[in-house]
């Protein structure tokens, strides 16, 4: 299983900013987030975001950004029944 998975940055990299407009590099922000964690198919996992949802409505948090999703496969399973992912937020403080 692969979890936390990193990748080495090209040399070139040594600031924020170009690593802000290299291509397939996204920064997130830092701050509060909400979080789930989700095992079982990817066809529902669906319940996973409405239960993140109902978690902000219920705590009276609003979210700020968008979801993301980050997947903890084992390479070559492609199996759906066999999803994992930790769904998060980062919401306004």
């Amino acid at each position: 299983m692969y979890e936390d998975l990193f990748y080495l940055l090209p040399s070139w990299i040594d600031s924020d900013d170009e690593l802000a407009s290299a291509s397939d590099v996204r920064l997130v922000p830092s701050g509060r987030f909400a979080k789930i964690g989700y095992a079982g198919a990817y066809s529902e996992v669906s319940r996973a975001y409405r239960a993140l949802s109902s978690f902000l409505e219920e705590g009276g948090l609003e979210a700020e950004g968008p979801i993301y999703e980050v997947s903890q496969t084992r390479l070559l399973d492609t199996d759906d029944a066999h999803c994992r992912c930790v769904l998060s937020v980062r919401v306004r403080e």
